[in-house]
Formats: structure tokens, C-alpha cells, sequence
């Protein structure tokens, strides 16, 4: 389980973790469904922020360890598939 923000433009983006108490893995995708930036196990309540480097028009949002756990990595192609 995770979050998915989704934007309407294709652009650098970028998150921090001011108000979240767990660590997260924190993935940047482009349109094209490929993972351009992950941020591995990020510090809670920092105020750094952790920008894509590279255009992406989704951010994915996941408990920290899980993209090291299932080998998810810069350059792979993600897929959502909703929750039921």
C-alpha cells in the first residue's frame, strides 16, 4: 500500500517529509510510466527537500525499505493498478 499523487504537467517536482512521522521510500515517475528519482528510507519531519532532478508527472509514496525489499530501482517501469 502507498499513495499516488498525480499531476497535471509533466515538470520537476518535489516533496519533503515536514509533517510525516514514518519514513518513506519516495518514487518519481515520468509519463511514460519509468522511474526517473527514488529517495530511499527519508527522515521524518524533515523539512530537506527531495526534488525529482528530472520531469515527472507522478510521485509514489511507500513505507520505507520496500522499493530495497522488491529491487525497484531508477529506470524501471512502474504500474498502478487500483485498490479494491
Amino acid at each position: 500500500e502507498g499513495m499516488i499523487f498525480l499531476f497535471p504537467n509533466e515538470e520537476i517536482q518535489s516533496f519533503w517529509m515536514r509533517n510525516t512521522k514514518l519514513p518513506l521510500d519516495i518514487i518519481y515517475v515520468d509519463k511514460d510510466f519509468k522511474i526517473v528519482k527514488i529517495y530511499r528510507n527519508t527522515t521524518p519531519f524533515s523539512t530537506v527537500s527531495l526534488p525529482s532532478n528530472k520531469p515527472s508527472k507522478y510521485v509514489v509514496e511507500i513505507n520505507a525499505g520496500l522499493t530495497e525489499k522488491y529491487n525497484i530501482n531508477e529506470g524501471d517501469k512502474i504500474e498502478f493498478k487500483p485498490s479494491k
